[in-house]
C-alpha cells in the first residue's frame, strides 16, 4: 500500500516528521536512516550536517532506535528529503518506509500483509487527509489508554 501527500497541510502549515511518527506508536520494528536532509528548530543543539554527513556515508543506512528518531523529529523544523525504513528484524524485508521529497511531498508505503504497518499506514493517510494528527500510540501501534 503507498500513498502520497503534500508536505502541508490545508491551511499552508508543514506537515512534519514529528506529526507522522506520532502515529506510529511503539511496534518491534529496527529503523534505518538511509537519506537525510532538512533544517533544525532555531533553539536546536542538533547538528544537522554531521547526521547528513553520517547518513550519506552509511551503505546500508544509519540504524536508529524508535526513540532517538522521535527525538530528532522533535528538533527538526523542515524536513527536506528523507528515506526511513522500518523492519520487523535486520535483514528481513520492510514493512513500512516515509519518504519526503524536495520539502513537497511526503510518500508513505506499507506492506499490505502485516497488520501494525497497515494500521500505522491507515492513521498517516488519515492525519494527511483530514489535517487531524493523533498521538499517545502504545505497544504495537495500538492507541494508548
Amino acid at each position: 500500500m503507498e500513498t502520497r501527500f503534500s508536505a502541508f497541510a490545508k491551511g499552508g502549515e508543514p506537515v512534519t516528521l514529528k506529526q507522522i511518527l506520532d502515529q506510529v506508536g511503539d511496534p518491534p520494528w529496527h529503523w534505518s536512516l538511509s537519506v537525510f536532509e532538512g533544517t533544525s528548530l532555531a533553539d536546536s543543539d542538533l547538528d544537522l550536517i554531521d547526521l547528513e554527513r553520517k547518513v550519506e556515508r552509511a551503505e546500508e543506512g544509519v540504524e536508529i532506535s524508535l526513540q532517538s528518531l522521535r527525538e530528532l523529529a522533535g528538533q527538526v523544523d523542515q524536513t527536506i528529503n528523507i528515506h526511513l525504513v522500518a523492519k520487523v528484524s535486520f535483514g528481513s524485508s520492510c514493512v513500512f518506509v516515509v519518504q519526503a521529497f524536495d520539502s513537497t511531498e511526503w510518500e508513505i508505503w506499507a506492506e499490505d500483509s502485516d497488520v501494525v504497518a497497515v494500521g500505522v499506514f491507515d492513521r498517516v493517510r488519515e492525519g494527511a487527509e483530514t489535517g487531524v494528527w493523533r498521538f499517545g500510540f502504545g505497544k504495537g501501534g495500538r492507541q494508548a489508554d
